[in-house]
């Protein structure tokens, strides 16, 4: 099985790089209560109707650094959410926050018992700070 670092066919190489994974992932409950299952230290809370707290370890603050936090949905077999949209974030604190809809532009949207959301963070440091 490939690991992350296989992903791309040709992976940019730095003299110095430092990178970080994690990722996790949500099962939906009875009223939208979320239990992370699967995960590398990233924590998930139902805030309100369709909207979740994420928190995660903070990433270091410096000018060369770069990260992204992508949000998908998994399951959803009666198609009650077929997006995740973030809504904030602050990596240097480790937190965001993202609201599952029908569409990009739909209030948060309750996902179903049993449905999936998938939470990936990436991020890492290149050159010298």
């Amino acid at each position: 099985m490939a690991g992350f670092g296989d992903k791309a066919q040709a992976p940019v190489r730095a003299t110095k790089h430092d990178t970080v994974y994690g990722w996790a992932v949500v099962d939906i409950g009875a009223s939208g209560a979320a239990t992370v299952t699967s995960n590398c230290g990233i924590t998930c809370v139902k805030n309100t109707t369709g909207v979740y707290d994420v928190t995660f370890s903070p990433f270091p603050a410096q000018s060369t650094s770069h990260a992204y936090i992508s949000l998908r949905v998994l399951k959803s077999a009666a198609v009650t959410v077929a997006n995740a949209v973030c809504l904030a974030y602050d990596l240097s604190a480790g937190t965001a926050q993202f609201k599952t809809s029908l569409n990009t532009a739909g209030t948060g949207v309750e996902p179903a018992s049993g449905d999936q959301l998938l939470i990936e963070i990436c991020g890492g440091y290149t050159g010298i700070a």
